[in-house]
């Protein structure tokens, strides 16, 4: 059998030449989406050689793309085949605005297209998701999990200075470490940072989080690119050849899961096998799952399945005459995103990477990429190695030693999960992009700084448009919704602003009047500063909680082992579990949380009797 399967013939049964599901191919674990999570878990479900795992990807691999291995141009996969290209709409100001939301559609998932940080986050998120200890859910408190994000990595930064080399694996599939292209404002940045009143904490995945004990910090970004300067992503990491040769792993890639099929004869529906097709149109393909089927296709597409499966909010179903399996309302609701709002400055051209997507190209920017492209093919080093977001700095919006009181319109409410969380992240970029990337960012080179809103307030929905797995659901993100998110990007871009005014940040930087630049920003006033936030206001590409783990009754889709309410051999396994989210860059958490998830559903069939899985005789 091929490494990756094509021909569905070989894994599933035609739907239509064969009604009787009871002699369809089955397999113990079905599990829908080759993402960040879905590749760790397949991987991991493998190692037992008594379980047999079928993985089912709609899109191809991701290393068939040379972008999505180079680290700085993986935002040039955006808008291709390897991305859904789903659309979010929202109301702002009284006007409606659509944003392109990039989705990989590639094994690797968003680990395939994105910046490529490598995080932790804050200790306090994930205490946070035990919901006060709520029993059932204690086992996600940091100090539980924490194994498990070191489980996962092979961390090559150990020998560092500051790095606390005891808090991190060298063995796990993932390497990770400071083997990314820093660029040139990184060191600039970090002395702003520490100008500013931020030291350097080296290492954001210690024991102190983010912020550690100065309440405040800034470092080099950990990364996912390995030695060779290239991007490790979680096919890379768990779907090797000696991992795709076991005998019990089939991957499947082109295959769209159309629904998810249940058994409805029992006191409680319970997932059986699920129907995949290549296309629409095209011949759909049935397979069934001897213990439970697992949906690990993101925060978009795992809400978008079950509602399509007959889970969901019971309206929605009906209006789309989808038979009811389980009415369940928290599917598609809760969803959260962190908004980033991108500041650009014009920049000597020894401080910029601008050259990598200046429009329109000049002769010296043509010449630069050429040697650059050169030197990463030879060595694995310089600018193409680079992952744009080279160092960030974790503040807290309450710290009276970075903000003054004018900063922020009003007060502000401290929605960060705990004390020794943060709120506003601020990186920096040796370029810059606008309308991600799709429009010229300005002339010349520049330089840029992302603002994050890492604790919105607002939240926002998934919902149908149709009954078909072909045409994507609405998305609204919910942007803006809460007066707090606004005010606090404007207290956030301020202190950010500030940063590049400080030495020796300034000194890398060009006067510039250009109106769609920003040095000028600190002129501007509240009115003019909420304009902005809404202009600007763009995705992090980090949505999640879209299916969030939590009691029934309060809106919960998931229990505390992912198992979904009310229905048997269902489980959920990616960002759409989160209960909140986290307050930082989240595809650590994914790989972790299906780390752990691996570990439960072994535990679940580690005996033959432990759970006997679905009887063929009561397969419909």
């Amino acid at each position: 059998m091929p490494k990756f399967v094509q021909d569905f013939k070989l894994i599933g049964a035609a739907v239509e030449d064969t009604p009787n599901r009871a002699s369809w191919p089955s397999y113990d674990v079905i599990i829908v989406g080759g993402g960040t999570s879905g590749c760790a878990l397949a991987g991991r479900l493998s190692e037992d050689p008594n379980l047999s795992v079928l993985l089912l990807e709609s899109g191809p691999s991701g290393q068939e793309s040379l972008l999505s291995r180079i680290p700085i141009l993986h935002g040039l996969l955006l808008r291709t085949k390897l991305d859904f290209d789903v659309a979010t709409t929202w109301t702002a100001r009284g006007q409606q605005r659509v944003h392109h939301w990039p989705r990989a559609r590639m094994l690797g998932g968003c680990s395939s297209m994105n910046a490529l940080i490598y995080q932790y986050c804050s200790p306090g998120d994930f205490d946070e998701w035990t919901h006060n200890n709520t029993p059932g859910y204690e086992h996600w408190a940091f100090s539980q999990i924490k194994s498990y994000f070191q489980k996962c990595e092979n961390f090559s930064g150990t020998t560092i200075p500051g790095v606390k080399a005891d808090q991190h694996s060298t063995t796990g599939p993932v390497e990770v470490g400071f083997n990314s292209d820093p660029g040139p404002m990184s060191r600039p940045f970090l002395e702003a940072c520490g100008a500013a009143g931020i030291p350097n904490d080296v290492d954001f995945n210690a024991p102190g989080g983010t912020l550690g004990a100065n309440r405040v910090s800034s470092a080099l970004t950990v990364t996912y690119v390995d030695k060779r300067g290239q991007r490790v992503s979680s096919e890379t990491a768990y779907l090797s050849k000696t991992v795709l040769d076991r005998p019990n792993l089939t991957v499947a890639v082109g295959a769209t899961v159309t629904r998810i099929i249940f058994d409805q004869s029992g006191a409680l529906p319970r997932a059986v096998g699920v129907e995949f097709t290549k296309g629409p149109g095209e011949a759909k393909f049935g397979a069934i799952a001897n213990k439970e089927v697992v949906l690990s296709a993101g925060a978009v597409h795992t809400p978008h399945i079950l509602m399509l499966s007959g889970v969901g909010p019971a309206a929605q179903l009906q209006a789309h005459s989808i038979e009811i399996v389980k009415d369940l309302p928290g599917v598609g609701q809760n969803l959260m995103d962190h908004i980033v709002l991108q500041t650009r400055y014009r920049a000597k051209p020894e401080c910029s990477y601008q050259f990598l997507s200046m429009k329109p190209m000049t002769l010296r920017a043509i010449l630069a990429g050429i040697g650059a492209l050169a030197k990463w093919f030879i060595t694995g080093k310089g600018p193409l190695a680079c992952n744009n977001a080279t160092t960030a700095a974790f503040v807290r919006s309450d710290d009276h030693t970075l903000f003054n009181s004018s900063d922020f319109p009003r007060p502000v409410a401290d929605l960060t999960s705990s004390p020794q969380s943060p709120d506003i992240e601020v990186y920096s970029c040796p370029l810059a992009w606008k309308n991600q990337n799709m429009d010229p960012a300005g002339p010349g080179y520049l330089v840029s700084l992302g603002t994050i809103i890492l604790r919105p307030k607002s939240r926002g929905s998934v919902t149908l448009l149709s009954g078909s797995a072909f045409e994507a659901p609405a998305i609204d993100p919910g942007y803006l919704a809460e007066q707090h998110d606004v005010d606090i990007a404007i207290g956030a871009l301020r202190f950010a602003h500030r940063l590049t005014q400080q030495a020796p940040f300034a000194s890398c930087l060009l006067p510039s009047d250009d109106v769609e630049l920003d040095h000028n920003l600190h002129k501007l006033n509240d009115a003019q500063m909420a304009d902005l936030v809404h202009e600007r206001a763009e995705t992090l590409y980090h949505p999640t909680s879209s299916a969030r783990m939590g009691p029934l009754e309060h809106g919960g889709v998931v229990d505390g082992n992912l198992n979904v309410h009310g229905v048997k051999s269902l489980r959920i396994v990616d960002a759409s579990i989160f209960p909140t989210i986290l307050s930082g860059h989240p595809s650590a958490a994914c790989i972790m949380i299906a780390e752990k998830a691996a570990d439960m559903i072994k535990a679940a069939y580690q005996s033959e009797g432990s759970s006997p899985g679905v009887s063929r005789s009561a397969i419909p």
